[in-house]
């Protein structure tokens, strides 16, 4: 099976296919935006956040057959 960007060609199709992604996200209480392929996820700490793109990644990759693209992430840290 050809691999392809989860927004590459059917987007609508795709989006609907993440929608169980978000819901295991949803379920393992994350807080997070997505918009049809882009995902904004937030997590308490780099441990979790690492943790859990492993996780995303293999999901994604071996039960929705698409490629992972992951540009980056940002840390910001509480004043407190």
């Amino acid at each position: 099976m050809e691999r392809v960007h989860y927004g590459g060609r059917l987007p609508i199709l795709s989006n609907i296919i993440l929608n169980k992604l978000d819901e295991k996200l949803v379920k393992r209480g994350h807080h997070f935006v997505r918009y049809t392929n882009d995902m904004l996820i937030l997590w308490k700490s780099i441990r979790s956040a690492n943790c859990t793109m492993a996780n995303i990644i293999v999901y994604i990759n071996n039960r929705l057959v698409y490629a992972v693209e992951v540009s980056g992430g940002v840390e910001v840290r509480s004043g407190n």
